[in-house]
């Protein structure tokens, strides 16, 4: 159903709109699910109005389209059923001044479609043509790239925000996406001992529930059953054992994590954002009646307890947080996982060296923390494999919140958004870069000194795939602790190879790599030398 075109309520707002000639209004918050907001006029000067076109809506939010508008800001009045406010971002490509625009017009690229389609070659561009900051054109706006040897001047600076620039970058305060910001403003580490033991245990039950006992090669695409194992290994860490098994809860964190990716088009088109929304209301409510009870949660070792000890009495969205675990932890680690294999495909005089020392490790330490520590080759290939297909180019994406004048004197404005370069392939860094080498962050650890520097979950600026200083990435150490578990379960039992010669086995968006969907594997069922 419609809406009825009435005033209900409006607020005015300014935004910059210079260098566009279109602009998106979002109405956010009071429509009931189904409502549809039809349209909104623009006040953009004494005598002039425009009318926004409906784009979509879903679950409440709305969203508009101006065709024409060349003022420098607009007045916004919503039209529309129990409209309580409004929220205008604005699409800006208008560059940072002083600071050089990198992009690749000799290929016909607009600097956003540049960046968007060869994010890479973008990237080395301006480190060869420039020795200081520049910037480049993102799909949400301009954003400073800093190089890589400034990155220490940012490791715990004040001016320097992730939170926020996550609210611009991911919609951090639209509702559905109340779990992103929750995760980045709190500390995800709990206990890795008895987070270990209980991925160790699921992975027991669910490794033959997943991938079966193939005695002969079965070809499968290889991220969907990964996937699967990910969710389980994740959620019976998150939630614990009852809900790690359960097929809707498993089908929400899975189906979350995936539509997230497709901000914000997911948002509008996809019903199911509506319906989880549903299930979060219904479940929060059960969860305030026990509250309001006085019944009290009981301590626990999973992340739920966690987030109740985090909360310290306050009133927290644990759904919200649970469902932001999610998109952060299952959703990466199956990228990781999935490329973790491929690579072994690509490189099976790995698979002997590497299988031993899991049997050496486990019969000696069983699924210890010192297990995991000893298990020294397949850290160095899982931190190879992270620098061959980083998820990201350029890391520690923040906000500034005050002006920043970096060591060589260049002065960073308020309210910039910037990246630290990366150097994944820097020759001066790495022999031989474009090869992989599982040894060799096993040799640079062997170095004086240096033992603790070169680890998968080091974050060092030589390194950045965790990120880097305050904000580097807390769910690393559960990170590489399910990875070397799942790891070890899928080579003990299986064995792997790529069937046929599959092109474009990896995609680039913008500065990150991932295992395209599509790829395909071959595995079979092997005797285990030992029991896991």
């Amino acid at each position: 159903m419609g809406a009825r075109m009435e005033i209900i309520d409006f607020e005015t707002i300014s935004v910059d709109t210079v260098g566009r000639e279109a602009i998106h209004a979002i109405a956010l918050g009071g429509l009931d699910y189904g409502d549809t907001l039809r349209a909104a006029i623009v006040k953009t000067g004494p005598f002039t109005s425009l009318i926004l076109n409906h784009v979509g809506s879903v679950g409440g939010i709305q969203r508009f389209c101006i065709t024409s508008q060349r003022q420098r800001t607009v007045d916004v009045r919503i039209f529309g059923a129990k409209v309580r406010f409004v929220e205008i971002q604005a699409d800006i490509e208008k560059p940072l001044p002083g600071f050089p625009l990198v992009g690749l017009p000799e290929d016909g690229l607009s600097p956003k479609a540049a960046w968007t389609k060869s994010g890479f070659k973008v990237l080395a561009k301006g480190l060869r043509e420039h020795t200081g900051a520049f910037q480049v054109m993102t799909g949400t706006g301009p954003k400073i790239i800093v190089p890589n040897r400034f990155a220490e001047e940012f490791r715990k600076h004040e001016n320097a925000n992730l939170c926020q620039t996550f609210g611009q970058d991911f919609f951090a305060g639209w509702r559905g996406f109340d779990g992103i910001t929750f995760l980045t403003k709190h500390e995800r580490t709990f206990s890795l001992g008895l987070v270990a033991d209980a991925i160790v245990n699921e992975a027991r039950v669910s490794i033959f529930n997943i991938f079966e006992t193939p005695k002969e090669w079965l070809e499968i695409q290889l991220k969907d059953k990964i996937g699967e194992l990910v969710a389980r290994l994740s959620s019976r860490a998150f939630l614990g054992e009852e809900l790690c098994r359960n097929p809707k809860w498993l089908q929400i964190a899975q189906k979350h994590t995936m539509d997230i990716v497709l901000w914000p088009i997911a948002y509008w088109l996809n019903p199911f954002t509506a319906r989880l929304r549903r299930q979060i209301e219904k479940h929060k409510e059960r969860v305030q009646q026990a509250l309001a009870a006085g019944k009290k949660p009981e301590k626990g070792s999973d992340a739920l307890g966690w987030m109740v000890m985090q909360a310290g009495g306050r009133d927290i969205d644990y759904a919200a947080g649970q469902l932001g675990m999610s998109v952060v932890g299952i959703h990466t680690t199956t990228e990781a996982l999935s490329e973790a294999i491929v690579d072994l495909c690509n490189n099976p005089d790995l698979f002997e060296p590497l299988r031993s020392e899991i049997v050496e490790v486990v019969q000696k330490e069983g699924w210890s923390r010192a297990a995991l520590y000893q298990m020294k080759l397949m850290d160095s290939f899982l931190k190879e494999s992270q620098r061959m297909h980083p998820s990201s180019a350029v890391t520690v994406n923040r906000l500034l919140l005050g002006n920043i004048r970096l060591s060589d004197g260049t002065m960073l404005p308020k309210g910039a958004r910037m990246f630290i370069a990366g150097r994944f392939f820097d020759p001066t860094l790495y022999p031989d870069p474009d090869k992989f080498d599982a040894y060799r962050f096993l040799q640079a650890r062997s170095q004086d000194g240096q033992s603790n520097n070169w680890q998968h979950t080091s974050m060092t600026p030589e390194h950045l795939g965790f990120g880097y200083g305050d904000h580097g990435c807390p769910g690393r150490f559960f990170a590489s602790a399910e990875l070397k578990i799942a790891l070890s379960f899928l080579l003990l039992h299986y064995d792997w190879q790529l069937p046929d010669l599959q092109d474009n086995l990896f995609m680039t968006f913008g500065v990150a790599t991932i295992l395209s969907p599509k790829c395909r594997v071959s595995f079979r069922v092997r005797r285990a030398e030992i029991e896991l």
